[in-house]
């Protein structure tokens, strides 16, 4: 469910799904949310770079984040409201990275076509 609204509310897809394994060991929604911060804030840094190869190390870097995220949430730790791109709500926390990568990373991206561009082949 985590997926599909983050999914929806920014166009693109995110290792989100993971904070479903929240449910599994009988987390209750507040302890998903928990999840969802935690998840969105150690995961923040990660941006697709386009190289392909590479996307399985960032899947799986983001499936071990979403583990402690979730064993966190359990133990009702989350990241605050007051760090890094978190805010107050689950929905804007969400809104957060879409924007981001929407607008914040437009000089980003062409960095990294200039430097995939000027490799040899």
């Amino acid at each position: 469910m985590a997926s599909c609204f983050y999914r929806i509310r920014t166009k693109f897809l995110n290792p989100l799904h993971f904070c479903g394994i929240t449910w599994l060991p009988g987390g209750e929604l507040e302890q998903v949310e928990c999840a969802i911060f935690n998840m969105v804030d150690d995961i923040a840094g990660i941006f697709c770079d386009g190289a392909k190869a590479c996307c399985s190390m960032k899947v799986s870097t983001s499936a071990g984040a979403a583990v402690k995220a979730s064993l966190m949430a359990i133990n009702n730790i989350r990241v605050s409201g007051q760090e890094g791109i978190i805010a107050g709500c689950v929905e804007e926390t969400i809104d957060n990275p879409g924007l981001s990568g929407s607008q914040g990373m437009r000089e980003t991206d062409r960095m990294i076509l200039k430097i995939m561009m000027t490799k040899s082949t």
